[in-house]
């Protein structure tokens, strides 16, 4: 890698200021330089064995003040945790070389950034320090004074009113509490949803605040993600700058991303807004162009690359994958694309495992069942693509989630005559594992349902609990979220 640089930063909080997550991150990263380095943040190991839990959750928060950094392109952390799982590692814990080596191999990192906390008055010390993979020299170390308030993973929301009134379009502003997390605050479809930072965004779609045909939401709203499959309260975001609904979202870092849509034509715009330390979304930007107008696309973002398949326009679906680099402003970079074996459209786009896996769609006539497995190469864009399964029917436009190495989905479109002439909206939630060669297990029927049956709806994962968040079939539109956990042998 690059020549051994150490810089060491001893400070207390005060002299951090009110942040000191954000100089740690900025001083262990100095020496990296522009070319993309592939980090991985191990938790961080408590001195004091009581505080391992600590310590894993002020590791996942200087994660979201590393992503997006120039010169860093993280490991997601489930990849990761598969990898210390096969190694049989513990969540925490020193490394050896060897180990170091190996982790660093199996992952795909060229350094690691390890630490150990210990108590402190009136708070807690950390010691972080970057690791190269390849020689095992120090590249650069921190340490910093961290008071109580600054040891959770996620920030506090602000505190709500306990009844607050039903929100309408008139009453709707940017930062409103707009009520429990048990239910969308209004009936919606065809919206994008993304988490980041603990947080579940939600953003445009079809609803009743909006009228006139071809016209989307305008609506942001979030909620904290809990472990227990459960919402926090509602809180509205600042909304995007143009109405949108068949609208994707994905999320990198602190940036959230808004791709495509459809407002009076197809969309190309892809809008980015930066998440601040409490989760609040800033304004909202233009990050670039789609190579053309995209509705209903999958999208996901993975070491600092934004994917984008299943691009549905006038002429139907797409048959290419696209990819871009977010850059640490949330501006994209030049668009590459792989060319894919289907034309499809309203396709869904996931990462399990470290691979990219694109899953039905609609096609010229009928809805495919194939599932796609995509290789990425060193730089992380897409080198290669192959079918690596199929889904239990050919399916579009469903709800999905990933937990660990499983996929969850529900609801959707689907065909159930041989003729392919009558259109179904499934009930049915499945899951199925990720093989390490990128194969799928078999399909897992859920012992509940979508009730009643919905397609056009968004999917996120709480702890071990996927949730599908409303759509709509022939009861019309939804305010349900729906949630199943994971169901043990």
């Amino acid at each position: 890698m690059r020549k051994a640089f150490v810089l060491v930063l001893t400070a207390t909080a005060g002299c951090l200021g009110s942040d000191p997550y954000a100089r740690v991150a900025r001083e262990l990263t100095a020496p990296l330089g522009a070319a993309p380095t592939r980090v991985a943040v191990l938790p961080f190991r408590g001195l004091d064995p009581s505080l391992d839990a600590e310590g894993e959750a002020i590791s996942e928060r200087l994660l979201s003040y590393l992503y997006g950094r120039d010169g860093v392109v993280l490991i997601e952390r489930s990849r990761l945790q598969q990898v210390m799982s096969e190694m049989s590692l513990g969540q925490t814990g020193a490394l050896d070389a060897k180990s170091a080596a190996e982790l660093g191999r199996l992952s795909g990192a060229q350094a690691l950034v390890v630490g150990t906390v210990s108590r402190a008055p009136k708070g807690l010390d950390l010691s972080a320090r970057v690791v190269d993979v390849a020689s095992g020299r120090l590249l650069a170390a921190a340490t910093a004074r961290l008071p109580k308030a600054s040891n959770l993973s996620v920030a506090p929301s602000p505190r709500l009113s306990p009844n607050p009134p039903p929100a309408s379009p008139s009453e709707w502003t940017p930062g409103a509490d707009l009520g429990p997390g048990t239910r969308l605050p209004w009936a919606l479809d065809s919206h994008g949803a993304a988490a980041a930072g603990g947080r579940l965004y939600v953003l445009g779609g079809v609803s009743a605040r909006v009228r006139g045909a071809g016209r989307g939401d305008v609506a942001v709203m979030s909620a904290v993600l809990l472990k227990s499959g459960k919402l926090g309260r509602w809180r509205a975001e600042t909304p995007l700058p143009e109405g949108r609904y068949q609208v994707a979202a994905a999320a990198w870092g602190r940036w959230v991303l808004a791709v495509g849509g459809y407002e009076g034509s197809p969309r190309r715009e892809v809008f980015a807004s930066e998440a601040g330390a409490d989760g609040r979304l800033g304004p909202w930007q233009t990050a670039g162009s789609l190579p053309r107008g995209c509705t209903d696309p999958g999208a996901v973002a993975a070491q600092g690359v934004l994917h984008v398949a299943g691009c549905g326009d006038v002429d139907g679906g797409h048959d290419r994958l696209e990819s871009a680099w977010i850059g640490p402003d949330g501006r994209l970079g030049a668009w590459r694309s792989l060319p894919l074996p289907l034309r499809l459209g309203s396709t869904v786009l996931v990462e399990v495992r470290g691979r990219l896996l694109l899953l039905g769609g609609g096609l010229d006539a009928g809805y495919s069942d194939a599932v796609l497995g995509i290789e990425r190469g060193a730089d992380g864009f897409p080198v290669s693509v192959r079918r690596v399964g199929s889904l239990p029917e050919g399916l579009a436009a469903f709800s999905y989630g990933v937990i660990r190495d499983e996929i969850w989905l529900g609801g959707g479109f689907t065909h159930r005559d041989a003729a392919r002439k009558e259109l179904t909206v499934s009930d049915r939630v499945e899951s199925a594992s990720v093989r390490s060669d990128g194969s799928l297990s078999g399909w897992r029927r859920s012992k509940g349902r979508i009730s009643p049956s919905v397609a056009q709806g968004a999917g996120a994962v709480a702890g071990d609990v996927f949730l599908a968040l409303g759509g709509a079939g022939a009861s019309g539109r939804t305010d349900s979220i729906w949630r199943f956990g994971r169901e043990e042998p």
